[in-house]
C-alpha cells in the first residue's frame, strides 16, 4: 500500500473534500511540484531550486444511480417485456465499468417481480430491443470519468397476482475495481484495491452514497392490453401472386382489450407509421373502428390521421371492453 492512503481516517477526510468538487484531476495524473530560493551574496543574485516532490493521482471510484420511470409504474397481469429505465453516472476520475445487480425488495404482501435481461440505451432515451446493447454477465463498458448511460432493466410480472398488489425493485451497480475482493457490494468509505485502478494506481472507494436507486410497481385495476397483427397484402403484378413491393397495399388491425374494473380514463391509441408507410388515401382515407368507418381527417370522429400518425381517442372507456381498428396502408 503507498505512504499516501495509509492512514484510513486521513483517506476518508480527503475523500469527502474530494467528492464536493466534480471528477477532478484524471487518475494516473503525476503532479510535480518545486521550490524556489532566491538570494543575494555581494552583487551575485542566486537562485537554489528544491529537487521535485511527485505524487500520482489515484483513482477515486464515485458512482449514482437515478431511476427515470414514474411511481409508482402501473403493470398489467401476467405481463411480460416490462422495461424500467435508470440513468448510471461515473462521478470518479477514472474510467470504471460497473455490474449491475437487481433485486426484489419485497415485503409482507408484495410479490417479487421475474428479471430478465439488461441493455445499455442506444442514446435515444426509447427502449427498443434490437437497437439497445445486450450487457454480458450484466457488466458495462467502461464509463469514462463525468459520463453517463442509461439502462434498461426488463422484467415479467409473475402469476397469482391481483389488482392492487405492490412491489419494489432496487438497481445497484458494483465497481468492477472491487469485484472479487472480500466485500465487493457497496464497500466502505476509503476501501483501497491495490494497483488496479487507471494506470496501474490504486482504486479507492469514495461514493459518499450507495449506488442504486428504487423503484416501485403496482398492479393496475385496469388492465389494457394492444396487439397488431397485418391481415392482408396485396400488390399484384402481371396477373400473378401478391408481392410487397413499394405501391403495396398491407392492412393492419390493432386488437385492444380493456379488463378489470373501473375507468380506463382518457385513452388514446396512437401507431406512429415508418417513413416507409403511409396510410392509403391520406387525409381522405379510411380508418375502420368496430366495423364503423371514419374518415382520417382530423375532426369531431374519434379517429384521425396527421403527420403519418393514426389517432383513435376512446375517451374514457369502462372496463370490460374490447376494441377492433383496421387500416390499410401504402409501401412508399
Amino acid at each position: 500500500m503507498k505512504p499516501i492512503i495509509a492512514a484510513t481516517g486521513l483517506i476518508s477526510l480527503c475523500l469527502l473534500s474530494m467528492h464536493s468538487i466534480a471528477a477532478g484531476t484524471a487518475a494516473g495524473s503525476v503532479i510535480d511540484n518545486q521550490a524556489t530560493v532566491s538570494y543575494t551574496q555581494g552583487a551575485n543574485a542566486l537562485v537554489t531550486a528544491s529537487v521535485k516532490a511527485s505524487i500520482t493521482v489515484q483513482e477515486l471510484i464515485d458512482a449514482t444511480m437515478l431511476s427515470q420511470n414514474s411511481s409508482p409504474v402501473t403493470v398489467n397481469i401476467d405481463e411480460t417485456g416490462i422495461p424500467l429505465k435508470f440513468t448510471l453516472s461515473n462521478d470518479g476520475n477514472g474510467d470504471e465499468s460497473f455490474k449491475i445487480v437487481p433485486q426484489n425488495l419485497t415485503q409482507a404482501e408484495e410479490f417479487d417481480l421475474i428479471f430478465g435481461n439488461i441493455y445499455i440505451d442506444d442514446g435515444d432515451g426509447i427502449f427498443t430491443a434490437n437497437n439497445e446493447t445486450l450487457l454480458t454477465d450484466a457488466t458495462t463498458e467502461a464509463i469514462s470519468a463525468g459520463d453517463a448511460i442509461v439502462i434498461w432493466l426488463i422484467l415479467d410480472t409473475p402469476g397469482g397476482i391481483s389488482p392492487g398488489d405492490a412491489s419494489n425493485i432496487q438497481l445497484n451497480a458494483q465497481a468492477s475495481s472491487f469485484l472479487g475482493l472480500t466485500n465487493p457490494f457497496n464497500p466502505s468509505l476509503g476501501s483501497v484495491a491495490e494497483s488496479i485502478g487507471d494506470d496501474g494506481t490504486d482504486a479507492v472507494y469514495g461514493a459518499i452514497k450507495p449506488v442504486m436507486a428504487q423503484t416501485g410497481l403496482l398492479v393496475s385495476e385496469i388492465q389494457v392490453r394492444m396487439s397488431k397483427s397485418i391481415i392482408n397484402g396485396t400488390y399484384i403484378i402481371g396477373g400473378r401472386n401478391e408481392h410487397l413491393v413499394p405501391g403495396a397495399d398491407v392492412q393492419y388491425q390493432l386488437d385492444v382489450s380493456i379488463a378489470g374494473s373501473g375507468t380506463a380514463e382518457n385513452l388514446i391509441v396512437e401507431d406512429q407509421l415508418p417513413t416507409e408507410l403511409a396510410l392509403k388515401g391520406g387525409n381522405l382515407g379510411i380508418i375502420n373502428v368496430n366495423g364503423s368507418e371514419y374518415s382520417a381527417a382530423m375532426d369531431a370522429d374519434p379517429a384521425g390521421y396527421d403527420n403519418k400518425k393514426i389517432v383513435v381517442n376512446f375517451g374514457d372507456v369502462s372496463a370490460p371492453s374490447t376494441y377492433v381498428i383496421i387500416f390499410t396502408t401504402v409501401i412508399q
